[in-house]
């Protein structure tokens, strides 16, 4: 096992973004089961969806250059592989550059790609730098007499070849930058360049050395959301190149479902035909379903590296208390189903499970305290399938443990469900506190007024899954819903609000198969991290409650969504809540 830390006063559950993690503690980190990271590996053209948070900037991290040799030099691997990535970053200085908007279209088009590729060609030199004491004599040579060609600038045979190209790369975008500050109007007065006439000659070059001649290239890019509207469409352009065998992109979006695929030439990419797309949003269904395994992994790994050596569900336990009471319903749910005359044992257990929690939830009284939230399964339910939203509480429950233990050395044995029942609650609180206040500060384009009925709506929401809780009689835990007699213009109202609060990571969006009549259909998925300060059963059950329309957009007025006790019939146990 690869471990750094071993040090159980510092924290095992960092969640800061992967680019400022440490080189080797993401390495000791990373997971390669159950999340589609070797995807990233093959020869096509990939493109990656998930949230922020989701892990896509940390499976494309890890297999960059840089972090590959970490990894080859701790478990005595071959370097390079047979596959080497590029790490691209898109939200950059350089790419966010709006000089672009002072041209007219077409010229916009060539300027922003010119800044694009030059950025390309700044990552690619910084990695590549990281090989170079693998090449031979002859390959540096090689690739210094090629990138003063490229370039058109003199060879400078006691430099790198990488560092040759980054140093040219910057004083071309600093001289462009100053023609760009003294003023264009109409057209470009300075040699712009292009993917094919800087990308491709630099890939072109390193498959004719000696050392990445077999290689294969994924150019890894990431935050391509943040790219500008002409650079998004050059860049499906590339994708839509026949040719994979040297070289292929590797493409992370936040957000596909409002990505524009079509490429420069008014065309669009096909799924299946220039890329295939991995989901990295994975929806928690249970214990054994892919996130409910990845985050076990991730967890275990983390604490085995500060030398805990606990499974992620005996150092995150269950509440005693609460296991008890649960069960005492859980029982009681059995008994009513035999009352009732069921007697097939598949049939009880469908019961139990559907009910028993409910029966539980429905005993407390009004003027109850919000139950103890606390137990790995209860956070891996909380983080609604995105990592980053299970480190984050992991994170305060660990400082808060070495804090109420002034520990100064040994290794904790658990978090005790006081402790992860506290910081669960307050960052419940925490975030509703965001929304009543700091939505319209903090995400673009959401106006007060936006923002007051978001809240209106979130907290309707929450509200009615109360009702359903408490009233229900077919799917009371159900905590997901999708919407009903949906006209454009409630659409029109509705929309942009979802729209916002998916952005602000309040609201999860996915597509599953319809109840009725066949066909597909948007769901949506409330953070459940916003349930426990409703005192809601943040497990919830399959199954999805459909709701009209005017009654969601009437809760963004305040008003109260209905409850139709009888309002789902059918199965709700008949697969998995994401099953398709």
């Amino acid at each position: 096992m690869i471990g750094f830390i071993m040090d159980a006063t510092k924290n095992p559950f960092e969640y800061d973004a992967a680019p400022n993690l440490d080189p080797e503690l993401l390495v000791a980190w990373f997971i390669e089961d159950h999340n589609h990271s070797r995807f990233i590996q093959s020869t096509r053209n990939v493109l990656i969806n998930g949230q922020r948070g989701s892990g896509k900037s940390m499976a494309l991290i890890y297999n960059s250059v840089p972090y590959q040799k970490i990894r080859a030099k701790l478990t005595c691997e071959n370097f390079p592989q047979k596959s080497i990535g590029i790490y691209i970053p898109c939200n950059t200085p350089l790419t966010h550059k709006q000089e672009y908007r002072l041209l007219p279209e077409v010229e916009q088009a060539i300027l922003s790609e010119h800044f694009f590729v030059y950025g390309m060609g700044i990552s690619m030199a910084k990695d590549l730098q990281f090989l170079i004491d693998q090449f031979t004599i002859e390959d540096i040579k090689f690739l210094q007499d090629e990138f003063a060609f490229l370039t058109g600038k003199t060879p400078i045979y006691t430099q790198s070849p990488f560092l040759f190209l980054k140093n040219i790369f910057r004083e071309l975008l600093r001289k462009d930058q100053e023609l760009l500050g003294s003023g264009i109007n109409t057209s470009i007065d300075f040699e712009t360049t292009t993917f094919y006439t800087l990308v491709l000659p630099i890939v072109t070059a390193l498959r004719e050395t000696e050392l990445l001649k077999d290689t294969h290239i994924s150019l890894l890019i990431d935050d391509a959301h943040d790219l500008n509207h002409h650079q998004r469409a050059v860049l499906n352009s590339w994708l839509g190149y026949r040719d994979h065998s040297v070289f292929s992109f590797k493409v992370a979006i936040a957000g596909m479902r409002h990505y524009d695929f079509r490429t420069a030439f008014g065309g669009s990419i096909l799924e299946g035909h220039d890329y295939i797309s991995v989901d990295f949003d994975q929806p928690f269904q249970n214990d054994e379903s892919d996130f409910g395994k990845f985050a076990r992994d991730v967890v275990q790994k983390r604490l085995n590296d500060v030398g805990i050596n606990k499974s992620a569900d005996d150092f995150f336990p269950e509440s005693f208390e609460l296991r008890n009471e649960i069960e005492k319903y859980l029982d009681l749910a059995v008994k009513e189903a035999k009352e009732k005359g069921i007697t097939e044992t598949k049939a009880i257990s469908d019961y139990r499970f559907k009910y028993g929690r409910a029966l539980y939830f429905r005993s407390r009284g009004a003027k109850a305290n919000r139950p103890q939230y606390a137990g790995f399964s209860t956070l891996a339910h909380l983080s609604t399938g995105v990592i980053r939203n299970l480190l984050e509480p992991c994170y305060w429950m660990y400082d808060r443990l070495l804090s109420e233990s002034n520990r100064k050395e040994g290794t904790p044995e658990l978090v005790p469900a006081h402790i992860q029942s506290a910081i669960i609650l307050q960052r419940s609180d925490n975030y509703w506190e965001f929304i009543r206040n700091n939505l319209s500060l903090k995400i673009t384009g959401c106006s007060e007024t936006d923002a007051k009925k978001i809240v209106n709506l979130l907290t309707g929401l929450c509200e009615h899954f109360v009702e359903r809780l408490k009233k229900h009689e077919s799917e009371p835990r159900v905590i997901v819903f999708s919407i009903s007699a949906y006209s454009d213009i409630l659409r029109s109202e509705l929309q942009p609000l979802l729209n916002l609060a998916e952005k602000a990571q309040l609201l999860y969006v996915r597509s599953g198969p319809k109840k009725k009549g066949g066909g597909r259909e948007d769901f949506y998925i409330l953070n459940r991290m916003l349930l426990p300060a409703f005192g809601l059963d943040a497990h919830g059950q399959h199954g999805r409650a459909s709701i009209q329309a005017e009654y969601l957009v009437a809760a963004t007025q305040g008003k109260v969504i209905p409850l139709k006790v009888a309002e789902i019939t059918g199965d709700s146990l008949q697969g998995g809540l994401f099953d398709e």
